[in-house]
């Protein structure tokens, strides 16, 4: 299939959707570099590309590169409002780099679109309690146990006591 495509980009390398491609082949080959360099280039081809800008900061995120993680998750928030997936990530980056209010922002705007998702309760819960609004935090948290995430309730155990 790699091959396929590298036919298809020798014939046409403005199209981005082959770049793509391959960059998801060659993430389950656990090729992580190839992949990266495949989004980028599919970016290229078309900055608007939402898909190859995902996997690329997930790919930034996964090396601990915060920020530029953040970098693409704002590329395709700016791209579109309502692809709320990427405010849960920017918001998983931003806790990493301790933006607590930035965190839990995208945390809520994410639960706008997704009220279920009990993950989502969790992190905003920590990024709550790391800005230090620990009776918002701890109702998160209990919010996350009440849909089944498990691990809230350490956190109640450790911050809401």
């Amino acid at each position: 299939a790699l091959g396929e495509y590298s036919k298809a980009i020798e014939i046409d390398s403005t199209k981005e959707k082959a770049y793509y491609e391959m960059g998801k082949l060659y993430m389950k080959s656990n090729r992580k570099t190839e992949a990266f360099e495949s989004y980028t280039k599919a970016i290229a081809a078309d900055p608007a590309a939402i898909d190859p800008l995902m996997q690329r900061a997930a790919i930034y995120y996964a090396n601990k590169e915060y920020k530029n993680a953040i970098a693409d998750y704002d590329s395709v928030i700016s791209i579109s409002k309502v692809y709320y997936l990427a405010y849960r990530e920017r918001g998983m980056a931003k806790l990493m780099l301790y933006y607590y209010n930035d965190a839990a922002d995208d945390f809520t705007r994410f639960l706008i679109f997704k009220p279920e998702d009990a993950m989502a309760y969790y992190y905003r819960g920590l990024s709550r309690i790391g800005n230090r609004e620990n009776e918002d935090g701890c109702l998160d948290f209990n919010t996350a146990l009440k849909l089944g995430y498990t691990n809230a309730q350490s956190a109640i155990d450790k911050s809401c006591k």
